[in-house]
This record gives C-alpha cells, sequence and structure tokens, in this order.
C-alpha cells in the first residue's frame, strides 16, 4: 500500500514538473491536435470517447469512465518549418541586394515532449472520480538568421540615411536582420467528474496554464529585443458531458474558457494590443463514438478555436486574433480497432483550414515566424498490453507540407511565402491501479 502511494505522489509530481517546463508545438494553429498518445493516434477525436488519464485535455468528464489509473509519456515533435522570398521585378531595386532564396527556419529542429496523467474513483461506491492531466499545450518556434523584410527595411533606411547624410535615419543597429520567436505552453489540469448514472457523466477542469515567450523582432528594432524568455501565468476552466444515447452512439460536448495570461511586461510593446498580455483563447467542442462492431469504433469530433478574440503581437493592434489569425473549425476523424485482447490498434485524420491573416501590411512577418501552415494531418497508433495491469501506447503523426503566400505584405518588400510539415512520434506506458 505505501509503494503505490508514493508511487503515485511520484507520478504526479513528476509529471507536473515535465508538463510545466516542456516545449511544445502547434498542429492545429497554436494547439497540439490531441492531449496523450491514445487520443493522438485517432487525430485527437476523444470527446465522446475516453482512452486514458489525460482524457480530459478532450473532455472532463471522460476521467468518469477510465477507472483508476496512470500514464506517463514523452513525445518527439520534429517541424519543418521555411520560406521562400521572391524578388519583385523592379526596375530600380533601392534596398540594395537580391533578397530571394530558400531560408531555413529550423532552430533547433526537434523538440522533446513529455506528459502525464492520473486518476482514481472514489472508494465505496461514490459517482465521483479525481485526476490530473498534464501535456504541453502549444506553442510556435521559428529562427531565421536573415528574414527578408528586414532586409529591406535596413536596406531603406540605410539609403535614405545616405541621400540625406543623416546617420539617424538608421535605426537599425549592426543591420542586424535576425527574427525568431519562440511561444511554449503547458496545461494542468485537476479534474473533478460525476456519474450521473452508469451512461452519463459531467465533468469540470480548473486549467493552470503556463507559457514562455521570446521574440526577436529587427522589423521594429530597440522597441522589443533582448528580453530573453519571458514567462507568464493564467488560470482558466473547461467543462464537459458525455453521454452514452444507446448501444451503438455516445455523444459530448465540452468548452474551455479563455485564458487570461499575467502581463509580460518586457514585451508590452511587442504585444501591445492588450500591453504585454498573450492570452490562450476560448475553445468549444462536440463529439461522437460510434460501436460500429464488437472490435471497432469510429470517432469524429468538431473543434471551434475563438483566436480572432484574442490580442494582437509585434506592435501591431489587432482585431483578428494574438497573431493576427482567424478562427479555426477543426474536424478530427478517428478508428479505434482491437485486433486482439492484448492489441489495440488506431489511425486518424485531422483536418483544419490554416488560420494565417491576409490583408495587414505585415502579414508576410507575422506569418512566417508564426507559420501555422499545416491542414491535414494523418496518424495511427497503438496499445499492446504486457499484462492486466501494464501496457504500451504509441502514435505517429505526419501534417502535410502546406505553403502560405501572405496576401498584404509591405509593396516595396520581397513576396513571402511560408511553409512547413511536421512529424511527431510517442510512447506512454499505461498503469491500472
Amino acid at each position: 500500500m505505501y509503494w503505490s502511494t508514493h508511487m503515485k505522489k511520484t507520478m504526479i509530481a513528476a509529471g507536473l514538473t515535465m508538463a510545466l517546463s516542456a516545449p511544445a508545438f502547434a498542429t492545429n494553429g497554436m494547439f497540439v491536435h490531441g492531449a496523450g498518445q491514445s487520443a493522438k493516434g485517432v487525430g485527437g477525436a476523444g470527446i465522446a470517447y475516453p482512452q486514458d488519464s489525460l482524457a480530459a485535455g478532450q473532455n472532463p468528464a471522460g476521467m468518469s469512465f477510465i477507472g483508476n489509473r496512470a500514464d506517463g509519456g514523452l513525445e518527439i515533435f520534429i517541424p519543418n518549418r521555411s520560406m521562400e522570398a521572391k524578388e519583385k521585378d523592379w526596375d530600380f531595386r533601392p534596398f540594395g541586394p537580391d533578397l530571394s532564396g530558400d531560408i531555413d527556419g529550423n532552430t533547433p529542429n526537434s523538440f522533446l515532449v513529455p506528459e502525464g496523467g492520473y486518476n482514481m474513483d472514489m472508494p465505496n461506491g461514490s459517482a465521483w472520480s479525481f485526476g490530473i492531466s498534464m501535456f504541453g499545450n502549444g506553442g510556435m518556434n521559428a529562427t531565421y538568421d536573415r528574414h527578408p523584410m528586414v532586409q529591406a527595411a535596413v536596406g531603406a533606411a540605410a539609403g535614405a540615411a545616405a541621400a540625406a547624410q543623416d546617420p539617424s535615419l538608421f535605426p537599425f543597429p549592426n543591420g542586424n536582420t535576425t527574427s525568431k520567436i519562440d511561444l511554449l505552453q503547458a496545461f494542468a489540469m485537476p479534474t473533478a467528474s460525476y456519474k450521473i448514472n452508469e451512461n452519463h457523466a459531467v465533468g469540470v477542469s480548473l486549467i493552470v496554464a503556463w507559457q514562455s515567450f521570446e521574440l526577436i523582432n529587427n522589423l521594429f528594432p530597440g522597441t522589443m529585443n533582448g528580453a530573453g524568455h519571458q514567462s507568464s501565468w493564467g488560470v482558466g476552466g473547461k467543462i464537459g458531458w458525455q453521454g452514452r444515447i444507446n448501444d451503438y452512439i455516445t455523444l459530448g460536448a465540452t468548452y474551455q474558457s479563455r485564458i487570461s495570461m499575467s502581463k509580460m511586461d518586457d514585451y508590452k510593446h511587442a504585444l501591445s494590443a492588450d500591453d504585454g498580455h498573450l492570452d490562450i483563447p476560448a475553445t468549444a467542442g462536440v463529439g461522437i463514438a460510434v460501436n460500429a462492431t464488437d472490435q471497432l469504433d469510429i470517432l469524429f469530433d468538431v473543434t471551434w478555436i475563438n483566436y480572432s478574440d484574442d490580442s494582437g503581437i509585434i506592435g501591431i493592434s489587432t482585431n483578428d486574433g494574438g497573431f493576427g489569425w482567424d478562427d479555426q473549425t477543426i474536424f478530427k476523424l478517428g478508428a479505434v480497432y482491437k485486433y486482439s485482447d492484448d492489441l489495440t490498434l488506431r489511425a486518424g485524420w485531422n483536418y483544419a483550414e490554416n488560420p494565417l491573416p491576409s490583408g495587414n501590411p505585415f502579414d508576410g512577418f507575422v506569418s512566417t515566424i508564426v507559420p501555422a501552415t499545416v491542414e491535414h494531418h494523418l496518424t495511427i497508433g497503438f496499445t499492446k498490453a504486457i499484462n492486466e495491469d501494464f501496457s504500451i501506447t504509441g502514435s505517429y503523426m505526419h501534417a502535410f507540407s502546406k505553403d502560405h503566400t501572405a496576401g498584404g505584405v509591405i509593396p516595396q518588400a520581397p513576396a513571402l511565402t511560408a511553409s512547413m510539415y511536421q512529424d511527431s512520434i510517442g510512447l506512454s506506458l499505461n498503469w491500472k491501479l
């Protein structure tokens, strides 16, 4: 008994530490496509189909149906991000050398993303369950040693300063053309769920959110550089319902509040639309799980992310989202096949139109430093039972390459096309307690 209790406490503490220090990368805008290796194997679906103790990431009500268990895993995420600059056809080029070409943004080129969860049904026939789910929620990272829009601005300022013989017209110290964003987010979700009866449950999660943010933006020198990584915290909530309608159909619905994050004072100019705040937008979703056969379950979720109600970035006040993004509707389709008593196979598809902006004069800059271009994702996964209480779960995701050419770039700057594709592979260890 002592060993079991000690292990539970140790796992919770270790998982919380990992989750709140984990880098993560986005697949649906700034959000990961699912919470937990089981859900990631089915395209992130799971609002009506809980599979492990990270189920609260999809729907807190699902924790009522997973029993006493603990899960811990690690994922390797490999996004490939780049941009292409195409020089415009000018008779006179006032901005110096040719700025065109392919530019790599992969520094670093991979991320380790841990996860952990624990759930416990209350004893003596209680309808209550309590647990905690911890995972990297999302983020963004791209670093360019040279950015063509910055190069164009540097060249223009240098030309103006030389023509006027006035060095004060050149505001770019050392002519630095580097641009970088590094945004990491993680959630810890203590959850209480209540079984109304054998088929229906409701749940609520407190969300403790952490993020780390760094921006190097030499398009606007002197106002938002050199601050390094700044952290902020926020608290929000998530509620959900899950109900088995008949022997074949289970439904679910969930809503997650907007999370107001604490101010990052050193980036108040970069995040001027909300004076140093970069909040996490609200989400809502519905899901269905169909028991097609004794061996096969089909899952389908639709999730909405309210990006357009967020704050502005890189010194540009905007009503179009934290990165000038549009709202995003995500479709998740998955299949779970019980191949044998000790082997479960999974496959999934996840699609959402990319939320990148079009129409703002600085879209070319924003879209390349936060290149959330990917739309179609395919996933596979498995769970292999080792014995009655212990199993291993794995997943693999590929997000197909997608280009995005901003429609509102500065007329004098090169036309920019952001591009990205992604791969991830993860494993988790699962205990029934």
